[in-house]
């Protein structure tokens, strides 16, 4: 999968999340631009409607990107993005955000990112891991991360 097409699941993975809070409150909240954009009856929150209308406007959104992102970073042609194409398409994102110089995005050159720029519909924050990346604790339903004797750490 490029890198364009995972933005673009993001984009549209969070348009489908309802408006309710922070995580533990309902699941995360969606960007105000969004709301503002596709809140047709000036509720303050989408209804099945609108965000059928956010969900297909973030279709397409992911397609334009997905082809941009071809465009600038498919130097072979075929269509996809190799692990060196990701990769230089992922530098160029770091680069256009990082306004200290250090080649990495610190917590607020990521919140700084324009919602429909961050990949995996990233909000700012550590992502969906967590600060010990896939070896944390796991309060999702899925699987704990890590192994049984990392979990007893």
């Amino acid at each position: 999968m490029t890198l364009a097409a995972l933005v673009g699941t993001s984009l549209i993975a969070g348009a489908q999340q309802e408006e309710k809070g922070p995580r533990g409150k309902g699941g995360p909240k969606l960007p105000a631009e969004v709301i503002a954009k596709f809140d047709t009856d000036g509720d303050g929150k989408l209804t099945g409607d609108e965000r059928k209308a956010a969900m297909e406007a973030g279709k397409e959104k992911m397609k334009e990107r997905r082809a941009a992102m071809l465009a600038k970073f498919d130097t072979d042609g075929d269509g996809e993005l190799s692990k060196e194409e990701r990769e230089a398409a992922r530098a160029a994102f770091v680069a256009k955000y990082d306004t200290d110089g250090d080649g990495k995005l610190s917590k607020e050159e990521r919140e700084a990112v324009p919602a429909d720029e961050r990949p995996m519909g990233a909000r700012g924050g550590q992502g969906a891991k967590g600060p010990k990346g896939a070896k944390g604790k796991g309060k999702g339903k899925g699987p704990k991360g890590g192994s049984d004797d990392e979990a007893a750490e």
